[in-house]
């Protein structure tokens, strides 16, 4: 029978209590980040020609964190987050199945990690007699719960994993194109072990938690998701990481244990939910420039206030070629893009063509100074609470729609690129010239 997900924010429970528990956790989680950690590196045999190397920091807890990759691979970070919190008690174990197949990491490297090489690890660590939790960011997450539902399936009923913790879960088959409906994996709905997110608000994903809700329901599992404001993706190992971020990465090891306690009460004995009645599929989308949209043409509802507070509606450019930006300035392939968007529209003036900027969330203020800093002038209307940014579909920052003089969408693209390469130049300009 299917059960529904428990999902739970932070400001559900009383803002004074939940302040006084997580920081007598803190407290007591400081207090146990001593002594020398005892690191061994092992390897586990999946079949007769494959093995994978797994570092194993010891602990006497009767509890084993197995953090797994993603399509970023394991970071340095990784390293020093097992080593703080095998301090605390932790058994932690790192592994690396990417290696092991000579894959790059890459999403597509990935997707071609077997099921049965995570399903070898979780036996492996199953053996030392501890509950078996997980840790992964990303596309790692669809790589761990591929794994447990194999081993689910090869020990119906057993009590040994103890649930997964997700930063930034990413558990569709791709990126979609621009304007088109994402499509979850197959195991996602079929899943039924406890998992906490940890999801930063300045990404898409925090605009999709709702989705991600409704799928992990269809297996049961049990969901708790924490918000982290003002922390991007990969917050933890980004090279251009803001104080803030750099600032919880080292808390990362004292969430991690909060939200062990968490998933503690959801524990207990499972046997694999049977996987749903389709068939993935996956296209690979390695070009980087405007494709023709093959979505529904007529453009969402679109009325937002600019940054003076005054309504528009995209209804109003009727007749002109309209380059509609979904993008923040906390995101850097946005703000890459930014100069030649800025050229793009300098080369079009004078001519039926708007580029039209949609800030995703941030205040007047920060704007304001984005594209002063950057000496930006197009238009920037405000979606405050990303509802234009559900409407139109978008999964990744930034992404394009190019609409016609007629007010139909014609072309899309998610990621940054170059407005002024010769195609692109060329694309815009026919729809201009178009009667």
């Amino acid at each position: 029978m299917v059960r529904s997900a428990r999902s739970t924010f932070c400001k559900a429970a009383p803002r004074t209590s939940r302040r006084i528990v997580l920081a007598l956790l803190t407290l007591l989680f400081s207090l146990s980040m001593f002594g020398a950690v005892h690191a061994e590196t092992f390897e586990v045999d999946v079949d007769a020609q494959t093995r994978i190397s797994v570092e194993r920091l010891s602990a006497a807890g009767d509890k084993l964190l197995l953090i797994l990759p993603s399509e970023h691979g394991l970071q340095p970070a990784h390293s020093e987050l097992a080593s703080k919190l095998a301090r605390t008690g932790l058994e932690t174990w790192i592994a690396d199945p990417l290696a092991a197949y000579f894959l790059n990491a890459t999403p597509s490297g990935i997707d071609a990690v077997p099921s049965d090489a995570i399903a070898a690890l979780i036996e492996r660590a199953t053996r030392t007699g501890k509950v078996v939790y997980f840790f992964a960011n990303d596309r790692g997450a669809a790589l761990t719960l591929r794994g447990v539902h194999l081993w689910q399936d090869q020990h119906p009923q057993s009590t040994r994993i103890g649930g997964a913790i997700f930063l930034s879960p990413f558990l569709h088959t791709q990126t979609p194109e621009a304007g088109q409906t994402p499509q979850y994996i197959d195991v996602a709905g079929a899943t039924n072990i406890p998992l906490f997110v940890m999801q930063p608000k300045l990404a898409v994903g925090y605009w999709q938690l709702h989705a991600l809700r409704e799928i992990l329901s269809r297996g049961g599992s049990a969901l708790t998701v924490r918000i982290l404001p003002d922390v991007r993706d990969r917050f933890f190992f980004r090279p251009d990481a803001f104080p803030v971020e750099q600032k919880l990465a080292q808390d990362l090891p004292g969430l991690i244990h909060t939200a062990m306690t968490l998933l503690k009460p959801a524990q207990a004995a499972r046997s694999a939910t049977p996987l749903p009645m389709q068939t993935e599929t996956r296209v690979e989308t390695s070009r980087r420039g405007l494709v023709e949209y093959r979505a529904d043409p007529q453009p969402p509802l679109l009325e937002l206030a600019d940054r003076d507070g005054t309504r528009h509606s995209l209804q109003h450019f009727k007749g002109q070629v309209v380059v509609v930006n979904f993008w923040a300035s906390w995101c850097p392939p946005c703000v890459r893009e930014m100069p030649s968007m800025q050229a793009l529209r300098e080369k079009m003036s004078g001519k039926p063509f708007t580029l039209l900027g949609i800030n995703m969330a941030e205040t007047t203020a920060v704007v304001d100074t984005f594209m002063r800093d950057h000496k930006l002038d197009f238009p920037v209307w405000m979606d405050r609470d990303g509802t234009a940014l559900t409407r139109w579909k978008v999964m990744a920052f930034p992404t394009s729609f190019v609409i016609d003089k007629t007010g139909h969408i014609r072309y899309g693209v998610f990621g940054g690129i170059d407005w002024t390469e010769a195609d692109t130049l060329k694309i815009i300009g026919a729809l201009i010239e178009e009667p």
